[in-house]
């Protein structure tokens, strides 16, 4: 199948999850969790869910199983605002979750 025969043939919106990890955001203060649910809309994608969750693994593990055990959610996009300035723990493989 070429690339253009599976871009015609695939899903056009897909159900997202977006995480914000931080310990000092919320609704009001997360500007990238706001743009990156701008961006989904532009796109017409859906939003499944959002979150803000503490800088904690245990916690952002938790969350993303919980929204990836919601059959509606297709893919999960999990950010950290200092993550390449002062990383308090290697969260990569808590992140960017997709079925």
């Amino acid at each position: 199948m070429s690339v253009e025969e599976h871009k015609a043939k695939g899903k056009r919106n897909i159900n997202c999850f977006v995480v914000t990890v931080s310990d000092t955001r919320d609704e009001t203060t997360d500007e990238s969790g706001q743009l990156i649910k701008s961006f989904l809309a532009d796109e017409k994608h859906l939003l499944a869910g959002y979150r803000i969750v503490k800088d904690e693994p245990a916690e952002i593990a938790g969350l993303l199983r919980e929204a990836l055990a919601n059959q509606q959610v297709e893919a999960s996009y999990c950010q950290r605002r200092d993550w390449h300035f002062a990383p308090r723990r290697n969260l990569r493989g808590h992140c960017g979750a997709t079925r």
